[in-house]
């Protein structure tokens, strides 16, 4: 979990939203097929608008 943590955080690699955006699809895929319904639409919303507000104050 810590470095998925790591891997999706857009202050780290400096990610856009659209890059950010991908990453949490390919781990929600990732989980999904281990059986884990981690995320839902409104957490990957949530990360999105998260990594918009990064951008525009970095």
């Amino acid at each position: 979990m810590l470095l998925t943590n790591i891997w999706m955080n857009p202050m780290i690699f400096g990610s856009t939203e659209e890059e950010t955006y991908k990453k949490v699809m390919v781990y929600n895929q990732m989980m999904c097929g281990l059986g884990l319904d981690i995320l839902d639409d409104e957490m990957i919303g949530r990360i999105q608008e998260l990594t918009s507000i990064y951008q525009k104050n970095k």
